[in-house]
C-alpha cells in the first residue's frame, strides 16, 4: 500500500491492503513521476487511480540582488537595473519582484513568466518615494513562494540649500553667537566641512576647538565666546551626502566684528553705572 491511499468495498470492506502499486519515485533524480493505484474484490475492478510526483531541489539563489541609491529629482537618475540568480526549483511558473519599507510591503510591477534563471528588474528614479527600501525577488514554484535576499535601495532627492543661506553677519567681541545654514535632501545623511579664509585668500579646513568653537562638522557654527582677534574672516562649507551626488559648496560668507559689547558685558557696565550712582548719593547724604 502507498501512504494515504485506501479502498473500500461495500461487500467486502477495507480492501487497502490488496491495493497494487505501480510505478516507483527515484527521490535522488529530479523528474516527473507517475504513480497508478489498482485494486480489485476477487469480482470487479475499481477504475484506476495515477498520483503525479515530482523530484528536485528547492529553489536557492546563487546570486542575489544588488541595491544602489537614486535621485529623484532633476537631474534624475537613470533607472537602478537589479537582477538575481537562482537554482533549483520544481516546475518554476512565475517571479515578482517587491519593496520593503518598515512593515509596508508592495509589489513592483506585474508577476512575469520564469524564462530563465536569471531574473532582472530595471527600477525607475520615481517608482518609489524618498525612503530606504528592501528589494528583493519571489519566485512560484510547485512548493510554493520562493525569497530571494533583499538589496538595499535608498531613494531620495539632490541636496539643496534653503534660501537664503549663510550669510555675512557682524559678531561682537565676546559674545555667542550661532551661525549657519540649512539644507534639505541627500541621501545616507550628510557630511559637513567649514573651511576660513587664512588670509592669503586659501580656504583651510577648520575643526572643533572647544569650548570656544564647536559646529564644524555641522551646518551650524557655535561662538562660545567670539573672539574677534581670531574668528573674524570669510568661511565657506562643503557639504557631501553618502549617496554619491556632487558635493555643494555653501558660501562664501564673511563675519565681521560688531560694535558695542556683548550682553553679558552691557548687564556688568549697567550695574556698574548703577552701584557707581548710589555711591555718589551716599556720598551726598554723608555731606549732609
Amino acid at each position: 500500500a502507498d501512504p494515504g491511499a485506501t479502498a473500500t468495498d461495500a461487500c467486502v470492506g477495507d480492501l487497502t491492503s490488496s491495493i497494487v502499486v505501480g510505478g516507483t519515485v527515484e527521490t535522488a533524480t529530479p523528474g516527473t513521476y507517475t504513480v497508478t493505484y489498482n485494486v480489485t474484490d476477487g469480482v470487479n475492478a475499481a477504475p484506476q487511480v495515477t498520483r503525479t510526483g515530482m523530484v528536485g531541489d528547492l529553489v536557492s539563489f546563487t546570486t542575489p540582488p544588488t541595491g544602489g541609491d537614486l535621485y529623484r529629482n532633476a537631474p534624475v537618475s537613470p533607472p537602478l537595473s537589479l537582477s538575481a540568480v537562482f537554482a533549483g526549483g520544481i516546475a518554476p511558473t512565475t517571479y515578482q519582484w517587491f519593496s520593503k519599507t518598515g512593515s509596508t510591503v508592495a509589489p513592483i510591477g506585474a508577476a512575469a513568466a520564469v524564462a530563465g534563471n536569471t531574473l532582472e528588474l530595471s527600477l525607475a528614479a520615481t517608482a518609489l518615494a524618498t525612503g530606504t527600501y528592501e528589494v528583493y525577488v519571489v519566485v512560484n514554484d510547485a512548493t510554493g513562494a520562493n525569497r530571494s535576499p533583499g538589496a538595499t535601495v535608498r531613494v531620495g532627492e539632490h541636496m539643496a540649500v534653503t534660501p537664503p543661506g549663510l550669510m555675512d553677519v557682524q559678531i561682537v567681541d565676546g559674545a555667542k553667537k550661532d551661525w549657519g545654514f540649512k539644507i534639505t535632501g541627500g541621501i545616507g545623511g550628510l557630511t559637513y566641512q567649514w573651511f576660513k579664509d587664512d588670509g592669503a585668500k586659501a580656504m583651510v579646513a577648520i575643526s572643533d576647538a572647544p569650548p570656544a568653537l564647536t559646529g564644524t562638522g555641522t551646518s551650524t557654527l557655535h561662538f562660545n565666546p567670539f573672539a574677534a582677534a581670531t574668528m573674524v574672516g570669510t568661511y565657506q562649507v562643503e557639504v557631501s551626502d553618502k549617496g554619491g551626488d556632487l558635493p555643494i559648496t555653501v558660501g562664501p560668507a564673511t563675519i565681521t566684528q560688531g560694535a558695542g559689547v556683548p550682553v553679558g558685558g552691557a548687564l556688568g557696565l549697567a550695574a556698574l553705572a548703577a552701584m557707581t550712582a548710589l555711591g555718589g548719593a551716599a556720598s551726598i547724604r554723608r555731606r549732609r
